[in-house]
């Protein structure tokens, strides 16, 4: 980060946006000046990378040498794991049973399962027993519950990999869950011990690790790793030609909420 990006970013994006609040805070936005009227009357009309770099200080930033250091990323700490269980984790679950993530089965097949299945076998107590309107005794499980569980799943829904609960409340949407990783990738990067021939040569190595590629790919149970057909080459190169044009989400708020 640079007083020049601070500066740039204070013009293109923040104080527009400021602007755009007020607007939105007041019943007769016709009575307030212009954006270009407000910022001569705040002295803002032109906001240079030396008064950035003065905000900058005031805020406690100093412009520092880079020194080695490492990173904990806290996914253990002890307020980061009470969240978790007591937040995150209900949520998650909470959007499962609206998630195709279930299989239904009569009472009598699946104890034939429980007799019949091993390597695992199937574990007891952890349905969710209930009687349809045709006095049915039937078992609801989670697909995780058994690898065989996929067989079961009705024709319908077999694309998605699981059934829709029969607890899903009526009014409740479906849930597709979605997840979202990357990875980076060095140009050169070699082992601390190479081959060398008799006389003690060896390859040359690189000073620098040189260019980093990056991958990043979404993943969801219907869809598998990276949306398979779904994205083409087509749309994959308009994704990157959007983003090299800097253009705007289509969702401003999805794409915040995300990040």
């Amino acid at each position: 980060m640079s007083s020049e990006s601070v500066a740039a970013e204070i013009r293109q994006t923040i104080l527009p946006k400021c602007y755009e609040d007020l607007l939105g805070e007041t019943d007769d936005p016709g009575g307030l000046p212009t954006y270009n009227e407000l910022l001569q009357m705040l002295d803002l009309k032109w906001v240079c990378p030396n008064t950035a770099w003065r905000w900058l200080q005031l805020m406690g930033y100093k412009y520092d040498e880079n020194r080695r250091c490492y990173y904990t990323d806290g996914h253990e700490r002890e307020d980061v794991l009470i969240d978790c269980n007591n937040r995150s984790l209900v949520e998650y679950f909470k959007l499962e049973r609206q998630a195709h993530r279930w299989v239904q089965l009569t009472e009598e097949k699946a104890r034939e399962l429980e007799e019949t299945l091993s390597k695992p076998s199937l574990q007891k107590n952890v349905s969710y027993n209930y009687t349809t309107a045709a006095d049915v005794q039937m078992r609801e499980y989670h697909l995780d519950t058994h690898k065989t569980f996929g067989d079961f799943v009705s024709a319908n829904n077999k694309q998605f990999g699981g059934d829709l609960s029969v607890r899903l409340r009526a009014g409740e949407c479906p849930v597709l869950l979605v997840g979202q990783d990357e990875s980076t990738f060095h140009q050169f990067i070699f082992s601390k011990k190479q081959c060398k021939g008799p006389n003690g040569k060896s390859f040359l190595m690189p000073k620098s690790e040189g260019e980093i590629y990056m991958a990043s790919g979404f993943v969801a149970w219907a869809l598998g790793l990276g949306l398979i057909s779904r994205l083409t080459p087509a749309i994959h190169n308009e994704i990157n030609e959007s983003h090299r044009r800097n253009e705007p989400y289509v969702s401003m708020g999805d794409a915040e909420l995300v990040n």
